[in-house]
């Protein structure tokens, strides 16, 4: 007997029908247990589509080595907002996240429960989410020249406390390093690298 198999969905993303891993996703392009949120944009890129550019990227749980340990962590990711052409050759809004591989519980159309791998690194297109090629020049960002240890080296030289994780915002703004324990510390930075004054 064949088996049955129904097209469902999960945040956004197509379960794939019989496929046991969940549709758009795919290996993440670094190791997930020392993942260097900036030094594998080439990849996400690529996989995010045509002549993609990025807008903006959100690293959490970022150690002060500079690596992000994802594994047993779902906190942890790196989440990309990007601009990529679709088929009839428009930039429209693309997600890319990138975390540690994990089974998820996904509903399908006919109403039932069954279990997908998310691979590690996802996709998600907003078609309706356009971008005018006026505005995408003034949201589009260069890639990172910045390493996240180099910026924890500085936040630490600064009296950042070293047992903490940090968030790492990568935006038009240039970048921002955030600790929420024991106390709120924040440090910006051009794009450059050198320490910003708001």
């Amino acid at each position: 007997m064949l088996a049955r198999c129904s097209l469902g969905f999960v945040l956004g993303l197509a379960t794939g029908g019989c496929n046991p891993n969940l549709s758009n996703t795919t290996a993440p392009p670094g190791d997930v247990s020392a993942y260097e949120p900036f030094a594998h944009l080439a990849g996400v890129l690529a996989f995010a589509g045509k002549d993609a550019r990025l807008i903006e990227m959100t690293a959490v749980g970022v150690a002060s080595s500079g690596k992000i340990s994802m594994v047993g962590d779902p906190a942890a990711r790196v989440d990309h907002r990007l601009a990529a052409k679709d088929g009839e050759g428009r930039y429209v809004d693309v997600r890319v996240e990138v975390h540690e591989p994990r089974t998820v519980d996904v509903s399908t159309e006919a109403d039932e429960s069954t279990k997908k791998r998310h691979l590690g690194m996802g996709r998600l297109e907003h078609p309706f989410n356009r971008f005018v090629p006026t505005g995408l020049e003034k949201e589009a960002i260069a890639l990172p020249k910045c390493s996240a240890a180099a910026l924890w080296k500085q936040a630490l030289g600064d009296g950042a406390p070293t047992d903490q994780l940090a968030t790492m915002v990568y935006n038009r703004s240039g970048y921002e390093l955030r600790i929420s324990k024991p106390a709120l510390v924040v440090r910006a930075f051009d794009f450059d690298c050198k320490p910003r004054t708001e």
